[in-house]
Formats: structure tokens, sequence, C-alpha cells
């Protein structure tokens, strides 16, 4: 006589709760890449860098393929910039830009002018944002966070002075052509000229 379906759907429950019982006890060296680097994911989604960096570099001693490596890389290095710890995630990162896809070495060098930035490395950060936008020229992040860099190169604007009485203004220089008599009137000017007549080769005033 067949069991009723519901106690069979308990029963295949509980053998699969089992399983993952099982394969959660199992030692991290004895996990799949793929597990560990699933493991690591949720770890981190849900705020536990540390604890992804763990697992990225458990991922990383059970994965023999450059490409999944590359990637267990940028992985790892993203973790440990979660977790503040700029030194470790820069090396990662670094290894992240063996891979042979280019949009995997477009985030790994934004992630690495990040980690470089936060560890007061202005200089190098801003020549991996340079190598990303060559590689995506459209990344408008990337842009963004250069031009930021950029802006803090430049030198802070000097403090303005304490507040002062101007000074007084120079004494204005004599106008030459203030001391100069004013020409008469143009009524007057025709009756000189009426009275003194023009000298030959000379032009009347």
């Amino acid at each position: 006589m067949k069991a009723p379906l519901a106690s069979r759907i308990a029963f295949l429950f509980r053998l699969a709760t089992l399983a993952l019982v099982a394969m959660a006890a199992l030692p991290l060296s004895a996990q799949s890449p793929a597990r560990l680097a699933s493991q690591a994911q949720s770890a981190f989604l849900q705020g536990h860098p540390e604890e992804a960096a763990t697992l990225y570099r458990a991922a990383l001693q059970a994965e023999s393929n450059p490409d999944r490596r590359a990637l267990i890389q940028y992985d790892l290095g993203t973790s440990l910039l979660q977790a503040k710890r700029q030194a470790e995630a820069r090396d990662a990162l670094l290894l992240a830009l063996s891979a042979n896809s280019p949009g995997l070495k477009e985030r790994a060098f934004y992630n690495l002018a990040q980690a470089l930035a936060q560890a007061g490395e202005r200089e190098k950060a801003m020549e991996a944002l340079r190598q990303c936008l060559a590689i995506e020229p459209s990344n408008h992040d990337a842009a963004l966070f250069y031009e930021w860099l950029l802006k803090q190169q430049q030198p802070p604007p000097e403090p303005p002075p304490p507040d002062k009485q101007p000074p007084p203004p120079a004494p204005k220089p004599p106008d030459l052509l203030e001391q100069l008599p004013t020409p008469p009137p143009k009524e007057l000017q025709d009756q000189v000229r009426n009275d003194n007549p023009t000298p030959p080769g000379m032009k009347p005033w």
C-alpha cells in the first residue's frame, strides 16, 4: 500500500534538509569552488564581507581554471574593499586584471581605483580609472570619479585676509590738459582771428 502523498512529501523534505546540513558540515576544502563562491556571494549580500572573503579564498584554493580564478579574485577584492581592508583588496584586484573578459577588467580597474584612493594613492587611482575608461569610455561612474580625484589634486584656495580698512587712494597725478587755458568760445575765436591776420604759410586757428 502506498504512503499518503503528504507523508511522501514530508519525507523528501526531511531528506533534502539532511543533505543540506551534511554539505554545510563539510570542511571548506571538501566543497566545490562553485558552491564556495555561491556561499560567499550570499554572505556578501547579507552584509558580511569578512565571511565572504574567507569563502572566496577557499574557492580560490579549489579552483584551477584561470578565468574563473580571475573572477573569484575580483569578488574577493570587492569583499575586502567593503571590509575596509584596502591593501588586501588592491592585491586581489590586481590579480583579477589577468582576466580575458574586458568587462571584468573594466570593473576590476574601477574597484582598484576605489581601493587605491581610499589608501591615499591618488595618482595610482587616477591611472586605474584611465585604464578603466580606455576599455569602456562610456563608464559614467569612472568619469565622475576621475573628475572628483582631479579636483582633489588642486590646492585649496587661500583664506581671505582679515577685515581691514582699505588704504587711502593714492593722490591723483596732475592732469596736464586741465592746466592748459580753456579755449575761448566760438565767437571770441572769430574776433581774434579777424583782429590778427594769419601770417603767410600758417593755417588759421
